[in-house]
This record gives C-alpha cells, sequence and structure tokens, in this order.
C-alpha cells in the first residue's frame, strides 16, 4: 500500500514539506466543512499536495478516483476499503466518500478508530458535503467485536447484497456510532429469490450508538426487523424505524440480555400478518428502557413481551403501563 502512496513522488528540488491545517466545523457526525460546507481537513498522502504521511487524519475516495490514488483530496482512491486500509497503515482518523454507488463482493469492514463518512461532491479537489444530494451507497457494513464508540458510520445509503448476509450493518460483537444513515436492506425482492429473513440492523453482544438514522428491515418471505439485538443494550435515539415488508415485521425484535435504551424514535411495522413496534421475545433482562417514541401502524400492538420459551408472550399496546417506559404516543 506504501508503494501506491508514493508512486510517481520524486523530488527534484528540495523544498520545505507542510502540512494542510485548517479549522472545520459543522457537517456530518464531525464530516466537518466549514460555512460554504467544503471539507477542509488534513490528509494523508504524500500526492500531488505533497502532505507529510503519518501527520495528518482524512482519507478520500471518489468513484471516478483511482485504484493506485495516494488517498488525498486531488488524488482519491476509488474504493472504500481501501481507504480504510491507507488510513490504516499511515494512523488516519477519518475517511470521505464521494458520492456514487460502491459494491463491494465482502462488504465493507470497518477499522477501529476509523470514521466513515458519505454525503460529500469532490468537484475538482474541493469537496462539500450534501448528503440529500450526494446519495452515497455501500453494501453490507461488517463491525467485529473491536469496534467502540471511537469508530463512526455516518451519511450514507446502507443496503445489503442478494445471495451474502441480508443485514445491511452486522455488528457482531461491535459498539459503533451508526448516524445519519439511510439503511434499508433491500428495497426491491428480485425476481424468484428466497429470502427469509432480512435485518437492517443485525446486533450480538455489542452495544452501537443508532442515532438519526432511517432504518427499513426489507422485504423477505418470511419475517424482517428493522433492528435485531441480542445480548445488547444499544442506545437507539431519534430514528425512524419500519419493521419492513414481509409476513412477520418487527421495527425492533430484542432477543437474550437485551435491554437497550430507545428513546424519542419514530418507530413503525409493516408487517402483512404480525406487525408490532418493539418484541421482547425469551428475554432474560427486565423491559427495555422505552421513552418519548411514536408508534404508528402497529396493529398487532406497539410492544410484545415474551419471557417463555414457546413464544406464548403477551402483546401490550398501552406502551406507558411498562415499566422504564413514558411519553410514549400510540398512533393507529
Amino acid at each position: 500500500m506504501k508503494t501506491k502512496l508514493y508512486k510517481g513522488f520524486l523530488l527534484v528540488l528540495c523544498v520545505t514539506m507542510f502540512l494542510v491545517s485548517q479549522s472545520c466545523s459543522g457537517g456530518g457526525g464531525g464530516g466537518g466543512g466549514n460555512s460554504n460546507n467544503e471539507v477542509v481537513e488534513n490528509e494523508v498522502g504524500t500526492g500531488t499536495n505533497g502532505i507529510e504521511v503519518g501527520t495528518t487524519d482524512s482519507v478520500y475516495v471518489d468513484i471516478n478516483g483511482r485504484s493506485s490514488g495516494s488517498g488525498t483530496k486531488d488524488d482519491p482512491v476509488n474504493d472504500v476499503n481501501i481507504g480504510i486500509d491507507i488510513a490504516d497503515e499511515y494512523n488516519a482518523q477519518n475517511v470521505y466518500v464521494a458520492r456514487g454507488t460502491y459494491s463491494s463482493e465482502n462488504g465493507v469492514t470497518m477499522v477501529e478508530g476509523i470514521s466513515l463518512f458519505g454525503g460529500y461532491a469532490n468537484t475538482n479537489g474541493t469537496w462539500t458535503i450534501d448528503r440529500a444530494v450526494n446519495i452515497t451507497t455501500i453494501n453490507n457494513v461488517i463491525c467485529s467485536s473491536d469496534i467502540t464508540e471511537n469508530t463512526t458510520i455516518d451519511g450514507f445509503r446502507i443496503v445489503a447484497a442478494i445471495a451474502k448476509s441480508m443485514s445491511a450493518v452486522v455488528c457482531d460483537g461491535g459498539s459503533p456510532i451508526i448516524s445519519n444513515n439511510d439503511i434499508n436492506v433491500c428495497p426491491t425482492l428480485a425476481p424468484n429469490s428466497v429470502v427469509k429473513l432480512t435485518n437492517g440492523i443485525w446486533v450480538k453482544d455489542g452495544n452501537p450508538i443508532m442515532v438519526n438514522n432511517t432504518i427499513n428491515g426489507g422485504i423477505s418471505d418470511s419475517e424482517s426487523n428493522g433492528i435485531f439485538l441480542y445480548n445488547s443494550n444499544a442506545k437507539i435515539k431519534g430514528n425512524t424505524i419500519n419493521g419492513g415488508d414481509s409476513e412477520d415485521s418487527y421495527a425492533i425484535k430484542c432477543y437474550g440480555k437485551s435491554n437497550p435504551v430507545i428513546d424519542e424514535n419514530t418507530i413503525d411495522a409493516n408487517g402483512k400478518l404480525i406487525n408490532i413496534g418493539i418484541a421482547e421475545i425469551k428475554s432474560l433482562a427486565n423491559p427495555v428502557s422505552v421513552n418519548n417514541n411514536v408508534f404508528s401502524s402497529n396493529l398487532n400492538g406497539g410492544y410484545y413481551l415474551d419471557s417463555t420459551q414457546d413464544e406464548s408472550g403477551v402483546i401490550i399496546t398501552s406502551i406507558n403501563d411498562l415499566p422504564n417506559a413514558t411519553g410514549n404516543t400510540i398512533q393507529y
């Protein structure tokens, strides 16, 4: 990877190396930008800008860049995983991704301490952010057990690939910050495909923080979940969560020792047969904290509580009667 960064870089004259260090403010979840939304973070690499390796904090990815690019604003790489690899090698903290669809056979594998920000436009080396306009699509984001809240995924449209993991985001022990994303497993089901289970975000043994996302469980032939939690104390706040369009739909489904905090979300299931906002099934924990949410279109009930092994639980429509539940609004 180092050869990619230094390819073609020969010093003909003795020059003074300097850092590009400009202040930044705003942007998405730390994505940055000045009052004109221009990205002004420091860069990693020694491409056309001559930035010193190892002393700065940003790598840039553009679908129109080069696989052998240096990762600077003026010479971005064209693959998200390559951008993460460069950041990992040179201790960069942020990877900025320009609009476009980035398809990866094995998904995007996050690395601890490296945050990923989408929603940018690259105009001749000038990078600006507008998430609504600059749609940046990636697939199958994977967060392993070493991922903590020092790692953020922000500003993307995240989908799952058919015939692979049918969860758009997988936190297998990982606990990242997931913010300002549009997460939808598979907006349309391919003809003749057989998909039994889909999840917008799937979590096992991790405690991610999910803030200000739109999350949809997608379409399957059997069950879809906006968020699936197993042994997780996730924090879920300010999201719009839809269980998806399947026979059985759960906006948030909790298994095992899950005791998440669920605050200020719009929670909507959409199933054809079972349609529940939040379900605790075979749970060994106390009921989750559920505060100041709006439940809508959950025809079978906003809350399903079941601590048995045969799933013969009870549907609870009066959410605020639950322990640790206040200020919720039920709309049918």
